[in-house]
């Protein structure tokens, strides 16, 4: 039996990078990797929320999910974090999917589809996340440089 790729990949990565905290993190609970680019305060999309029109259009993984504060031990918590997740309903989510009697409270037909479904999800790899994390920062970094004329 071949290996699921999360179980040799690492659970979190963090760098600081011109005054920004890029981070990946592993979901502890269901198993998914999240991304986030902490901006610091007076960046233009410090205070952005994840519905704003200017970040819906950042090149990640189903869109911006998340635009707040966080606060955790790896995170800084004077940044805005603005970040993606890899939880989807067409993402394969490691530890619902891997216990497919998560489905067995709902109907058998029901039940039946969602199983055939997960076999069909795909899961978003640590490479890949830090691949859109690096978008990311491009992304936030590029129009940083635009609003102050660098």
């Amino acid at each position: 039996m071949t290996e699921a790729p999360w179980e040799n990949e690492i659970d979190g990565y963090s760098e600081n990078r011109s005054g920004c905290h890029l981070v990946i993190d592993r979901d502890i609970s269901m198993g998914f990797l999240r991304g986030y680019v902490g901006v610091p305060e007076g960046h233009i999309f410090y205070g952005i929320t994840d519905t704003d029109g200017r970040i819906r259009t950042a090149p990640v993984h189903k869109g911006i999910t998340y635009a707040d504060h966080i606060n955790h031990k790896n995170f800084d918590s004077k940044l805005w974090y603005i970040g993606f997740d890899a939880a989807h309903v067409d993402d394969l989510i490691p530890f619902i999917d891997e216990g497919i009697g998560a489905w067995s409270m709902l109907p058998e037909p029901l039940a039946d589809l969602m199983m055939q479904q997960e076999k069909e999800n795909k899961y978003l790899t640590f490479k890949e996340v830090h691949e859109q994390v690096q978008q990311l920062y491009d992304f936030l970094h590029k129009n940083i440089k635009i609003e102050n004329n660098f």
